[in-house]
């Protein structure tokens, strides 16, 4: 499975919403509602939802008939950690709108930030019964495509995705997950397609050039993958996963040395990533340091790896692994 940087959620259409919003608000409230969104707005670019949840609460003070407003707050409320609260503001948007598509979308986005895929399933679904609009519906045919992926539906994904793209055919978020979804599919013409795509679209896009080398890889071009990756490292020095799969690159291309560097780098950015240590746990194997191949098993093992990508870590530790 390709490795893939989580793509922008709904919640980023902040701004586009509130101005929508902001043009039936009443007269003597809109510039209230103006500063509010613009304190908003600087709570999203600091990342702090909790604050921007509480701007969320003076503006339902003002339009407090604005499911929207409380989806949104919601929305705020999860990413910053409180689950219940944010569940139970839910909750009182559809009480307000039992049928309105946008409160399913950041619900199911919320139940799927939490693991809760069979819930945000249901919900996108549910939304894409009642959407009114283009964009919502687009947003949960792409959800709903992403949470599948997680199931190792690739079929299923596939269909959303080819939905959505009937809907917007210029977002390379999308493209970028076509390709993860041909890809898994050994589709391999139509999954290079839409991962140059997301370059042609936008080539600052932080999936687009990591997911195309990690697909090289895939289908043994190690040095297009080499390539390809080398332009992710220089493009996002910071991001993790490029270092991870262009150091994978490097070692099946006979440079294991550098490869483990390269890897150790992409740990020190995020330790939590279970395929670095996989990686690492092949590397060493292949040269013959079975120790330090068991140790990072068992990382990517505490890591959750076999539920993100499979069995296959839970099976080198039996053979390698255990007396």
């Amino acid at each position: 499975m390709l490795q893939h940087n989580p793509l922008p959620r709904t919640i980023l259409g902040l701004t586009v919403f509130l101005t929508a919003f902001f043009a039936c608000a009443l007269p003597n409230q809109a510039q209230t509602m103006e500063e509010l969104q613009k304190r908003v707005s600087e709570y999203y670019a600091k990342d702090n939802f909790g604050k921007a949840a509480k701007t969320f609460d003076k503006m339902i003070k003002l339009r407090p008939d604005s499911v929207e407003l409380y989806a949104r707050k919601g929305s705020c409320l999860c990413i910053d950690g409180q689950q219940d609260k944010s569940f139970e503001t839910f909750a009182e948007a559809l009480k307000m709108n039992p049928t309105n598509a946008f409160i399913f979308l950041e619900r199911g986005t919320c139940f799927e930030t939490y693991g809760m895929y069979d819930n945000a399933v249901q919900d996108f679904t549910e939304g894409i019964k009642h959407a009114k609009s283009d964009s919502v519906l687009f947003s949960l045919y792409f959800n709903r495509a992403s949470t599948k992926q997680f199931y190792r539906d690739a079929r299923g994904a596939l269909e959303d995705n080819l939905k959505a793209l009937e809907l917007d055919s210029t977002n390379e978020g999308l493209h970028n997950n076509l390709g993860l979804t041909y890809s898994d599919l050994k589709q391999f013409d139509k999954a290079e397609y839409h991962l140059r795509k997301v370059i042609e679209l936008d080539s600052a896009f932080e999936g687009g050039w990591m997911n195309l080398g990690f697909f090289f890889s895939e289908i043994e071009e190690y040095e297009k993958a080499l390539e390809a990756l080398n332009s992710a490292v220089e493009k996002f020095p910071d991001m993790p996963y490029p270092y991870n799969n262009r150091g994978w690159a490097k070692h099946k291309l006979g440079m294991s040395e550098e490869g483990i560097a390269d890897i150790e780098k992409s740990l020190k950015l995020f330790d939590a990533n279970s395929y670095a240590y996989r990686n690492l746990s092949l590397i060493y194997q292949s040269m013959g340091e079975i120790e330090k191949a068991c140790s990072n098993c068992m990382q990517a093992l505490q890591l959750n790896y076999t539920t993100n990508y499979g069995e296959d870590m839970q099976t080198f530790y039996k053979t390698n692994c255990t007396e």
